[in-house]
């Protein structure tokens, strides 16, 4: 919503009403901190499949193939795979 605001006026008298306080942020961010907190790692039961797999999606044609298989090979996500990432090719 802030950033319609300031879209439309960088001085948009809405803005002083609208968002969050630093206290605010961190009750709203602490669930997800905790259900990180949480996790175990599980085990890949068949990485070959999985580099296979990732490998056959490389050789595509399709740019939906190949992001999806440089996701996977890479651990990147895929957001930034698609957006921010940048690869040298390398032999």
């Amino acid at each position: 919503m802030r950033k319609v605001l300031k879209a439309i006026d960088p001085n948009h008298p809405a803005l002083a009403d609208v968002g969050f306080t630093p206290d605010e942020w961190i009750h709203i961010n602490l669930p997800t901190e905790t259900t990180v907190a949480t996790r175990v790692a599980k085990p890949i039961t068949d990485p070959e499949a999985i580099s296979d797999r990732a490998r056959t999606l490389m050789a595509s044609e399709t740019w939906s193939d190949l992001a999806a298989g440089v996701t996977v090979a890479t651990g990147r996500r895929s957001a930034e795979v698609l957006k921010t990432a940048q690869f040298d090719l390398a032999f």
